[in-house]
């Protein structure tokens, strides 16, 4: 009997423990004002100026969670991320209840 309890108790515990833990993605999706950004479309800046774009590529580095009053590095995440497409990251599994902030640095250390 007392197996028994503690095989129920462990499962129990394991299937909580991993409740807990979430898959954080980011989703970025590139605008030109209420445009989807692509090839050759225009847009205007701060100032008024007119602009074309033709190309849009950077590197996303030291990407960092900021989750209920702590931080999580996911240094393992570095991304080329092409601004004519969607990029979703998989940042990771994180226990965690909500995300305040995410900071991250554009180009490569």
């Amino acid at each position: 009997m007392k197996k028994i309890l503690y095989l129920l108790s462990a499962a129990l515990i394991s299937n909580v423990l991993m409740a807990q833990s979430k898959t954080v993605i980011l989703t970025i999706d590139h605008k030109i004002g209420l445009d989807t950004c692509a090839a050759g479309i225009e847009g205007v800046n701060n100032l008024g100026n007119q602009f074309k774009i033709n190309r849009i590529q950077y590197y996303m580095d030291e990407i960092i969670l900021v989750h209920d009053g702590a931080t999580s590095d996911t240094s393992t995440v570095l991304a080329l991320v092409d601004g004519f497409d969607q990029t979703s990251l998989n940042l990771g599994s994180f226990t965690l209840d909500s995300i305040e902030s995410i900071r991250f640095a554009i180009g490569v250390n």
